[in-house]
């Protein structure tokens, strides 16, 4: 729904893909935001902004690699065909 991109993974980078999904789409009903538990998606802005807009967030079990193997996997596939081999002068 929304990207950032940044050299490092920090909270700021998934607060502004979700302050880009927001702005650039018609999110009117309701909606679930899963992801695993790593500190982007538990950082105290990114669920203010979760919880601002009345948004459900469904994280991994913890300890559970298993639920998110699907995302996981399609993540790699799209990263082995289209960015793996590609050179790119630069972020932007």
């Amino acid at each position: 729904m929304g990207w950032s991109f940044s050299s490092r993974l920090t909270g700021d980078i998934t607060v502004r893909a979700l302050e880009q999904a927001i702005t650039t789409r018609d999110i009117t009903n309701y909606l679930i935001l899963h992801s695993d538990r790593e500190i982007q998606y538990s950082c105290h802005d990114y669920r203010s902004m979760v919880t601002k807009y009345n948004f459900v967030q469904s994280m991994s079990g913890k300890g559970n690699c298993y639920d998110n193997a699907i995302m996981e996997s399609f993540f790699k596939t799209l990263k082995t065909e289209l960015v793996y081999g590609q050179t790119y002068l630069t972020r932007d």
